[in-house]
C-alpha cells in the first residue's frame, strides 16, 4: 500500500461522488429503479437489455422535468395507459430524417411539414 497525500484521496473521492450522480443520469438506471421499487427482486439481470420508452409527464408547477425522469418501462406504461412523449419521439426521431429527405424538394421541411403537429404537443 503506498501513501498518497491527501489532496490526491480527496480527488478521488469528489471524482466517485461525480460517477455516482452521472449514473444516476442514466435511463436504463432509472428505469431499474422503478422495476425494483415496484416489485422487488423483479430487476433486470446483468448484462441484460432494459427497454425503454419516454413518457409524457405532467409539469405543473412550470419546472423543467429533465428527460432521464420520463423513462420508463414499456410493460409499465402499457399495462397502466400512460402516454408516449410524442413530441420528444417527432422530434428526435422523425423530424430530422424527414427533413434530410424532403430538403431536396421543399424549402425548411421540418416547418412545411410538422408545423401544425409540433403545435399540437408543444409544452
Amino acid at each position: 500500500f503506498e501513501s498518497r497525500p491527501r489532496n490526491q484521496n480527496y480527488i478521488r473521492r469528489e471524482w466517485w461522488k461525480f460517477i455516482k450522480k452521472v449514473i444516476n443520469l442514466i435511463y436504463h438506471v432509472q428505469v431499474v429503479k422503478k422495476i425494483e421499487n415496484r416489485t422487488p427482486g423483479s430487476s433486470p439481470k446483468i448484462g441484460e437489455r432494459i427497454p425503454y420508452v419516454f413518457i409524457e409527464t405532467k409539469n405543473e408547477d412550470k419546472k423543467t422535468v429533465l428527460q432521464y425522469m420520463k423513462a420508463e418501462d414499456p410493460v409499465y406504461v402499457k399495462e397502466n395507459n400512460l402516454k408516449l412523449d410524442v413530441k420528444y419521439y417527432l422530434e428526435h426521431s422523425l423530424l430530422s430524417p424527414i427533413e434530410s429527405l424532403y430538403s431536396l424538394f421543399i424549402d425548411n421541411p421540418g416547418i412545411a411539414l410538422f408545423a401544425e403537429i409540433l403545435q399540437e404537443y408543444k409544452v
